[in-house]
């Protein structure tokens, strides 16, 4: 694979169910956890960047022999979005890392200063409109009680 593609490249090297794994004798089981150490050395000792599931991964975590259920794929996303970050910002992809603290209290943006302008016009319309209405019923002496106003 060219060299470009390859630094950008992140193999996961996905393991067997604990279900099936627990059921080995246990010189089977030693030759299966030694082969994903050689299979992440034989992928990293090409040049990429390899990880496999880490040891929190249980049976429920499966839905079969080798592909996750829900809860394993939410424990993988989580390993594998770590991974990938780390990678995109040792390419550069990423802004560094801010330490400083956010401002104190950041500015709102003019698009929210003209929606709360719009809003307090709506409603001051509104409130006129029935000062207005009440006023004119009062007038030609219309019952004006009970009376619901509403404001948009």
């Amino acid at each position: 694979m060219p060299e470009p593609l390859r630094r950008r490249t992140f193999i996961v090297v996905s393991k067997n169910s604990p279900f099936y794994v627990d059921r080995l004798p246990a010189d089977e089981q030693a030759r299966d956890a030694q082969s994903y150490r050689d299979s992440l050395a034989i992928w990293r000792a090409a040049g990429y960047r390899a990880a496999t599931y880490t040891d929190d991964f249980t049976a429920n975590d499966y839905g079969d022999r080798a592909h996750l259920a829900v809860s394993g794929g939410r424990k993988l996303a989580a390993l594998v979005a770590d991974n990938v970050r780390a990678q995109a910002a040792e390419l550069g992809y990423l802004p560094p890392p801010r330490h400083d603290p956010p401002p104190a209290s950041p500015r709102p943006s003019a698009a929210l200063a003209r929606r709360v302008a719009s809003h307090a016009l709506s409603l001051g319309a509104g409130v006129l409109a029935a000062l207005i209405l009440h006023y004119v019923l009062y007038r030609i002496d219309l019952p004006s009680k009970p009376f619901i106003y509403v404001a948009f």
